[in-house]
């Protein structure tokens, strides 16, 4: 038997698909790819089994399992990782938490092959663990070491998706001012306020703490963003198709934004900084990026090359599909 194991996290905050107990409405409504990647790799036939390992108090929440085409899915809370069983061919490590590294000291050789996935600061584990592979999200986390090979990622089908809607907006930006100092809004609105050009577009803006996007677009006399707060994904993807383009300007705090590949499997033209995460197999075809010092330059020339642009993506979308996106990464694990 064929085993996976994903240690998702030690967040111990829980979704709202983590009460769903049916595999086709589960499959409609989660937006974590992490355990959609699973069911993926179950239908494919690369594993016999995969498990989710979270961090839980296990008396506030119930194990449960999906059978898959005759295989098993299985999502599992423990109060300590060490109360894991069976031994798997591969485990999935995502995020840089001590618990895993504690982990993998303990139990070197019962974890399989160990691959870490994080980013930004932690891109290198930073408790003492030892893995077989680092994955990472953009070219330039790449260049320091061979055990690091990429990870990709995309977003569910049934959530981000075209809808061939007449783009009322021509600029959606999508990040919560929690992450202010790595989101990079305060950029955007800087710019904004130093371009007639720019004041000239019209902006919306989804995220928690609008206030605080207000208090800042005021700041700067800036008029043109739309503030509209948090919003669930299916509506986000409805406004990403009434926008002519998504923005994501993060720095090199932060990881690789989920809200890239969001993006782009809208359907949607991206416009991403130069200092986002996001490795070149998705920045082929609709997508424009800018720096610091050509912002207006870069939106000007988007903006002119819509049209172009928008064909470039609806005409290559499907190599962000679940079947391509897992199959590059399992090859990859199996080298």
């Amino acid at each position: 038997m064929k085993r996976l194991h994903i240690w998702r996290s030690n967040l111990r905050i829980l979704e709202n698909y983590h009460s769903i107990r049916s595999l086709r409405i589960f499959e409609k409504l989660c937006h974590d790819f992490y355990l959609l990647m699973g069911i993926e790799f179950l239908k494919s036939g690369d594993f016999d089994e995969v498990t989710i390992w979270r961090l839980h108090p296990i008396e506030k929440q119930k194990d449960y399992s999906f059978n898959v085409d005759g295989k098993m899915f299985h999502q599992k809370w423990v109060n300590d990782f060490r109360q894991c069983k069976n031994i798997p061919d591969i485990s999935l490590f995502r995020g840089g938490f001590k618990e895993y590294c504690d982990l993998v000291k303990d139990r070197p050789n019962q974890l399989g092959k160990k691959l870490y996935l994080a980013a930004g600061k932690r891109t290198t584990p930073q408790y003492g663990g030892k893995y077989d592979k680092i994955l990472v999200e953009s070219e330039t986390d790449l260049n320091n070491t061979d055990k690091r090979i990429p990870y990709y990622k995309t977003c569910n089908p049934f959530i981000f998706r075209p809808l061939n809607k007449t783009p009322i907006y021509d600029i959606c930006i999508v990040s919560n001012f929690t992450q202010v100092k790595m989101k990079g809004q305060k950029f955007i609105i800087q710019q904004i306020s130093k371009s007639k050009y720019l004041q000239s577009l019209k902006f919306i803006h989804f995220g928690n703490r609008p206030q605080e996007g207000k208090k800042l677009a005021n700041q700067y006399n800036v008029k043109n963003i739309e503030f509209k707060g948090p919003i669930d994904r299916i509506n986000l993807n409805k406004y990403l198709n009434l926008s002519k383009f998504g923005i994501v300007a993060s720095t090199l705090q932060d990881g690789c934004p989920r809200v890239s590949t969001e993006i782009l499997c809208s359907g949607t033209p991206l416009l991403i900084r130069n200092t986002t995460r996001l490795l070149p197999y998705y920045k082929k075809y609709g997508v424009v990026e800018f720096g610091d010092n050509n912002f207006e330059e870069q939106v000007k020339y988007a903006i002119y090359m819509y049209n172009t642009l928008y064909k470039e993506l609806r005409n290559n979308i499907h190599r962000f599909s679940y079947k391509n996106i897992c199959k590059k990464n399992i090859d990859l694990w199996h080298q």
